[in-house]
């Protein structure tokens, strides 16, 4: 028979190994879980770096369209002229005004006001007769009242002319104020 004292070192070693082997495997899982732990806390941390930078690129894009149109708006100036400050800004050359009549060639062959240039907004080749015109230059449009101007008005903003002028009343209202007229 074996020794007591060989039974109990034996018991001894044992208990001893398998402790010890109980505490590696421990701190090997407690290491996985801290491994496992890092890996799932970097990956959130790169999905929310992802979808931020994502949200901030959208909105910056987003930002600058905005600001892109308000700037487009901003510049776009559109105001109404009496046909007696049409008259004014025409005779003075340093103003550089554009005058445009926008009805139709009939109604411009029998009076309108001298160097004005006839684009008949109802004419389907206007948007082509537009194209050719600057759109940083000045432009005072003219109608028989102010629907056809409006219209034209309209049609220029979108194509971004910058500054355009509607002189109220139209050629009516230039002729009840007696405006020189040539034909």
């Amino acid at each position: 028979m074996l020794d007591s004292n060989i039974l109990d070192s034996w018991a001894y070693l044992k208990k001893n190994i398998i402790s010890e082997k109980e505490a590696n495997y421990n701190n090997r899982i407690k290491y996985l879980g801290g491994i496992f732990l890092d890996i799932h806390i970097l990956s959130l941390l790169i999905v929310f770096i992802v979808f931020g930078s994502i949200i901030l690129i959208v909105t910056d894009i987003s930002v600058k369209k905005y600001k892109t149109k308000q700037w487009k708006r901003i510049r776009q100036m559109s105001y109404k002229m009496t046909p007696k400050e049409v008259f004014q800004n025409i005779c003075d050359p340093d103003k550089n005004f554009r005058l445009m009549d926008v009805r139709s060639s009939k109604e411009f062959k029998r009076g309108h006001i001298k160097n004005a240039q006839n684009i008949n907004v109802m004419d389907f080749k206007f948007m082509k007769l537009i194209k050719k015109l600057k759109k940083e230059q000045k432009f005072i449009i003219y109608g028989q009242g102010e629907d056809r101007s409006k219209r034209a008005l309209d049609v220029m903003k979108k194509r971004g002319f910058l500054e355009i002028y509607i002189m109220t009343g139209g050629m009516l209202e230039w002729r009840m104020q007696d405006l020189p007229i040539e034909k």
